[in-house]
């Protein structure tokens, strides 16, 4: 069997095809996740849907916008190797909210049952 190595795959950072093919991988994994944000959105609230999920495209939006000023702030500040890390406390920070949104939705359920 043939050893997986980040060597066997340069072509990704030295070509304009190879940056396209994980542009692509990127952007399909990233909106492939709105569906199913939506869906939960609607559950959440099915009386002012039109309202949740018109304000989960303005957040969506604004945190964009602000990702771009921080990372750029943090380049600004410190190095560009320092932008992985950053992402990274935004991506657990994330998650942290994601978990607490989900333990909320639990309550909720709990109280009606």
């Amino acid at each position: 069997m043939a050893e997986i190595s980040v060597d066997n795959y340069t072509w990704v950072a030295t070509t304009l095809i190879g940056a396209l093919f994980i542009l692509a991988i990127w952007f399909g994994s990233t909106w492939a996740t709105t569906p199913v944000l939506q869906h939960y959105l609607v559950s959440l609230s099915p009386n002012s849907s039109d309202l949740a999920i018109g304000l989960n495209n303005s957040v969506l939006q604004f945190g964009m916008s602000v990702g771009a000023g921080v990372g750029g702030w943090v380049i600004s500040q410190t190095s560009i190797m320092s932008l992985g890390w950053a992402g990274t406390i935004s991506v657990i920070s994330g998650l942290l909210i994601t978990f607490y949104s989900f333990s909320l939705k639990n309550r909720n359920t709990e109280q009606h049952a």
